[in-house]
């Protein structure tokens, strides 16, 4: 791929007075905005001594992100970066060669574009990063530390084993209820819910499947308990997760008095259900007797707002 940065001469209409990158001061510093996909990343840098801009391409490796840093010895150079999949090794390329990288924020970057009006390409969101940058207008998404980042990342595999597995029992109650089998227990991956499925009479094609889904299951536990053993000796080391895990019984025994334990109310969501009450927010003291008398059905809303667009 073409590294060599053909220039495209001074580039100063896109470049704001206020500025915090200040042009034409020497040693000065290079702008660059990194679009990042699996088989190449789109560059757009400028060079804020003598305002030129270069765009190209490079290899999405390690080594060609730091051999295009080398190309300006001395300089300070400046990258933003999608906070998307492949930032990390980007940024700990360039935080390598001694360069500053800056993880944008993916929403709120495409909602300072604007409404579209143009093709959306590599090279446009290359060059929105470097123009957001240069006017110190590039919102940042938070960089958590190593740890942190690995607890995160081993956080969101336990919610996709978890998702998967759900997914599978799911496949086994579908199989059910398409042969006619009712009576299935709760929780299928139970000791009953296994005799209970082991004693059916099913086709060939079905009893497959079931089989299929429990071993996969049985995988998946396997994996889910090693995380979720690792994830609790941490939670029982941070502040915040010991508070929450202390204050679960209180919460619950003063929310819903004597009458609801803690296995008749497994979440905050069921709680007010269990006891009577209803989980919605307060109303505001401001609201008259109609409106706390009269509940506002979806038809009268619907209504409402039909006659607010004809007026």
């Amino acid at each position: 791929m073409d590294d060599g940065m053909a220039s495209l001469g001074r580039d100063s209409a896109q470049t704001v007075l206020c500025a915090p990158f200040v042009l034409g001061v020497a040693p000065g510093a290079i702008v660059a905005g990194f679009d990042v996909h699996r088989r190449q990343i789109t560059f757009d840098a400028l060079d804020t001594v003598s305002g030129e801009c270069w765009r190209g391409q490079l290899e999405s490796t390690s080594a060609a992100v730091e051999r295009w840093v080398g190309r300006f010895p001395g300089r300070v150079v400046h990258v933003a970066v999608e906070a998307c999949t492949g930032w990390l090794f980007v940024c700990r390329a360039l935080e390598y060669c001694g360069a500053v990288a800056y993880l944008a924020e993916p929403v709120e970057t495409s909602a300072l574009r604007g409404r579209e009006r143009r093709a959306k390409t590599d090279r446009a969101d290359a060059r929105w990063l470097r123009q957001l940058l240069c006017e110190g207008r590039l919102p940042e998404s938070w960089c958590p530390p190593e740890h942190v980042r690995q607890w995160r990342s081993r956080a969101r595999l336990r919610n996709t084993l978890l998702a998967e597995r759900t997914s599978w029992i799911q496949r086994i109650r579908a199989t059910l209820y398409h042969h006619g089998v009712p009576g299935a227990p709760d929780d299928l991956r139970t000791l009953a819910g296994r005799q209970f499925l082991a004693a059916l009479e099913l086709p060939v094609d079905a009893a497959e499947r079931i089989r299929v889904a429990l071993e996969i299951i049985d995988m998946l536990e396997i994996q889910l308990s090693g995380i979720e053993r690792d994830l609790r000796t941490l939670a029982r080391h941070q502040t915040g997760c010991r508070v929450r895990q202390s204050g679960w019984p209180a919460w619950i025994s003063a929310l819903t008095a004597p009458t609801a334990t803690r296995s008749s109310a497994s979440s905050p969501a069921k709680a007010p259900r269990r006891c009577g009450g209803r989980c919605s927010r307060p109303r505001s003291p401001r609201a008259g007797p109609r409106a706390l008398t009269t509940p506002t059905t979806t038809r009268s809303r619907t209504a409402g707002c039909r006659t607010t667009a004809r007026r």
